[in-house]
């Protein structure tokens, strides 16, 4: 168990407590990078992003077959 300085107050506060004691700030735990789990907010807008380049993508690729095929069948 170490110690951790509370932002806040300045307070030596246990890094296992989820709060500091004095001010009642919130303490976040340190997560190693490969098990950090996004909000769920910020994982919905991540895939709404995706969908949205994904529907994006096709309907350029659609336009371009549309095109060459417009050029090939007035040729």
């Amino acid at each position: 168990m170490a110690l951790i300085t509370c932002p806040d107050c300045g307070r030596e506060v246990s890094d296992q407590a989820t709060a500091c004691p004095q001010c009642a700030r919130p303490l976040t735990p340190k997560v190693p990078w490969w098990q950090y789990q996004p909000p769920a907010w910020q994982q919905q807008h991540r895939e709404g992003l995706f969908l949205r380049s994904l529907n994006l993508g096709c309907g350029v690729v659609l336009a371009i077959i549309a095109l060459l095929y417009i050029l090939w069948r007035f040729q």
